[in-house]
């Protein structure tokens, strides 16, 4: 599926999703009964029983207690997965006007004009249907190296949208970079009071979307709704596809983190986000050079000035996995890159620092835990703590429900995998993904032009 897949990004399927994931937890404590059972008397039989407790070298096995806490909140989040709360409703009334506003720079062109044809399409269908009833217009926000080089390819999509070339002489006063420099640029610009819809060059958005945003601007007036996104886009089964399947369950239990007083999760999207203008104007993207991950710096600036404003934006947004294992590795070496600024920062409160910071431990020891556990069949010295086998199985339960959930989420939109694929694929991102974060430290220069994800096919 490539080009229209948007046209298959229904209400109908939503619903159908939302209301499968409703039922899970209802029977997977059973599930995890049996499985820690059974599970757990194995491991006790290969780590414990026949280790003897000699070596020093048992300290190590320590590491295996760093993402417990994480893997605990993962969990008790899962207990709320998407109900009725996440069902969307008809609302009549009065709301500000959104602005769709892509940001990009421009090289993934077919990307960029899948995804304003997309908005396009359903804004207008579901208008001209009077099932939605507010003003709207596309921004694409673009730079100026990417838009001199593909403009030949843009004069259909530029007949329904705005485009704002970012000016190469543009200084922040911060003189903040990449992104966010584009960002701050639609921000002075912007002079009318709106709703602004964030999205990637690759977010495309369905029915539940959009419908979904006049339900929450209807319904708030102010603050900035979050939401879920899904990666079907010409979905195959590849690892680094299959590995993004647990970032869509992740999505569920950042909601309901990010809807708290104090968020004790790090991740924030950039896109699939509306904003009301006049929180985003005043506080603006000018976080200075270290601004890699721009999305994560703004959450931070507009929770310590607006406390909790954040709420759910019902409806998915439709993205693309990166397409290859070493563009995996990229993507997430930005993450770590733009986490590690964040740490650094003055503006970042202790509390956050510190769950940042604990956040970066445990996927760093993910690696480490593997090689650890293969030590312990190797070498055959014992854990410190026996009754650390027994978490085991409970960790390897998380992570399948993880891929499990995410990919009853996806399953609507994405062709039937074999069990094989399913499993192969998923450990090799699964993989791939403990490894990034060394990957990181090992390959420190980041260019954002140079090392953009490809996502053109």
């Amino acid at each position: 599926m490539g080009y229209f897949q948007y046209k298959l990004f229904t209400i109908d399927k939503y619903n159908n999703t939302i209301r499968k994931l409703s039922l899970m937890p209802k029977y997977v404590f059973i599930v995890l009964i049996i499985f820690m059972i059974f599970s757990s008397f194995l491991v006790y039989i290969i780590i414990i029983r026949i280790h003897v407790y000699n070596s020093s070298i048992r300290l190590i096995t320590l590491l295996w207690l760093v993402p417990m806490p994480f893997i605990i909140i993962n969990f008790l989040y899962f207990l709320k997965l998407p109900g009725e709360d996440f069902r969307i409703h008809r609302v009549i009334g009065k709301c500000k006007p959104v602005i769709f506003q892509i940001t990009t720079l421009g090289f993934n062109y077919k990307s960029l004009i899948e995804t304003v044809k997309s908005v396009d399409y359903w804004y207008n269908k579901l208008l001209s249907e009077h099932r939605i009833e507010f003003d709207a217009e596309i921004w694409v926000v673009i730079e100026p190296d990417g838009y001199k080089k593909n403009k030949r390819y843009f004069s259909e999509i530029e007949k329904i949208s705005k485009f704002i070339v970012v000016p190469e002489d543009y200084q922040t006063k911060n003189k903040t970079k990449g992104k966010a420099r584009a960002l701050q640029h639609a921000c002075d610009i912007r002079k009318c009071d709106a709703w602004i819809y964030h999205q990637d060059e690759e977010t495309m958005v369905g029915e539940d979307t959009i419908l979904g945003i006049d339900e929450f601007i209807k319904t708030h007036d102010r603050g900035i709704g979050v939401g879920i996104i899904l990666y079907p886009q010409n979905f195959s089964g590849k690892p680094s596809q299959m590995q993004e399947l647990s970032r869509s369950y992740m999505d569920i239990m950042s909601i309901f983190s990010q809807r708290t007083e104090k968020n004790m999760l790090v991740g924030f999207h950039g896109s699939h986000i509306i904003v009301s203008s006049d929180i985003e104007n005043d506080i603006g993207w000018d976080f200075g050079d270290k601004s890699t991950a721009e999305d994560l710096n703004f959450e931070n600036a507009v929770r310590r000035k607006y406390k909790n404003v954040f709420y759910l934006l019902k409806g998915f947004a439709y993205e693309k996995a990166a397409l290859c294992k070493m563009d995996q590795l990229r993507q997430r070496r930005r993450w770590i890159r733009g986490i590690m600024e964040a740490i650094l920062r003055k503006d970042m409160g202790k509390t956050r620092k510190a769950v940042m910071i604990l956040q970066l431990i445990s996927w760093f020891s993910a690696a480490m835990s593997i090689f650890l556990f293969i030590l312990v069949i190797i070498y055959k010295f014992s854990i410190i703590i026996p009754e650390l086998a027994f978490l085991s199985p409970f960790i390897w339960f998380l992570m399948a429900l993880q891929y499990y959930s995410g990919y009853t989420m996806h399953r609507q939109y994405i062709k039937k995998l074999s069990i094989y694929v399913l499993i192969k694929n998923g450990i090799i991102g699964a993989i791939v993904d403990m490894i990034s974060p060394w990957y990181a430290i090992l390959k420190v220069k980041y260019n954002p032009k140079k090392d953009f994800i490809k996502k053109d096919v």
